[in-house]
């Protein structure tokens, strides 16, 4: 008992004296951190700019979404629905897929992406 009250009353003189600032935590880093990880916000940037490069976007629903040239390099689109969206020209570039459904989608090159299509554009074949 007698460890914590001194260990205590040393912190506490060091912050009083001035020797540890009490601003010294900035909490305002953590918040951009976990900030980066807000899907709501994410899909949001993507819908208004079309373009969320690098951006943290799982299990997002943007089904029915046109996407034409969209930049989502890089993003984390694991788990996301793009049932029926439209991502012709959309860069996919090193983005995480898995999980992603793509069924109904028109892809990149302008194909249609077959029912069951996860993780994976499975274009029809043409005969």
């Amino acid at each position: 008992m007698t460890k914590l009250f001194f260990s205590l009353f040393f912190i506490l003189n060091l912050i009083a004296g001035g020797m540890i600032p009490l601003a010294a935590y900035d909490s305002s880093s953590r918040l951009q951190a976990l900030d980066k990880f807000n899907v709501k916000k994410n899909a949001y940037r993507l819908i208004k700019t079309n373009s969320c490069p690098g951006c943290y976007l799982v299990n997002a629903k943007l089904s029915n979404m046109d996407l034409t040239g969209a930049n989502l390099a890089a993003a984390n689109l694991i788990g996301v629905t793009f049932v029926r969206a439209t991502l012709i020209g959309a860069n996919l570039d090193g983005a995480k897929i898995a999980g992603a459904d793509f069924s109904g989608a028109q892809w990149k090159d302008g194909s249609i992406c077959q029912p069951r299509s996860i993780g994976r554009c499975i274009r029809k074949k043409v005969e």
